[in-house]
């Protein structure tokens, strides 16, 4: 009696589990594999990456602040009647600086960030068609 109640119940559970496959057509499964191609997405992100490098080639360098501290630390050193946290054991130097960029550095910069962008655009393409 046990057997025959486990049987069922078997392959009730075994049924459940299976499922129906999809029938697709061969335009769909192309479809469905380029969609899941991981050297295509790795690709397409290469082309987000070489636009980004455009635009970074485009850019000015920033201006750069700097600070400079001399800090006298013996008190033999130190001018009379002055402590450690005294400004007169101390010196400070800021500094505003700025990069200049000759227009034929910044112009071959956008220009071979450029050309990335088109080759990475390519490769893309290349690997679509296959």
């Amino acid at each position: 009696m046990r057997h025959f109640l486990l049987a069922p119940c078997l392959l009730l559970a075994i049924s459940c589990s299976l499922q129906a496959q999809n029938v697709l057509s061969l335009s769909d499964a192309v479809r469905l594999a380029k969609a899941n191609n991981t050297v295509l997405q790795a690709e397409k992100l290469n082309i987000n990456a070489a636009r980004a490098d455009l635009i970074t080639a485009g850019l000015r360098p920033n201006p750069t602040l700097n600070n400079q501290t001399l800090q006298l630390a013996q008190p033999s050193m130190f001018p009379k009647d002055t402590r450690w946290a005294n400004a007169h054991n101390r010196q400070v130097w800021w500094q505003l600086t700025k990069q200049f960029q000759w227009p034929s550095i910044r112009q071959g910069k956008i220009d071979v960030a450029s050309q990335t962008v088109l080759l990475a655009e390519n490769a893309y393409s290349m690997l679509k068609e296959i």
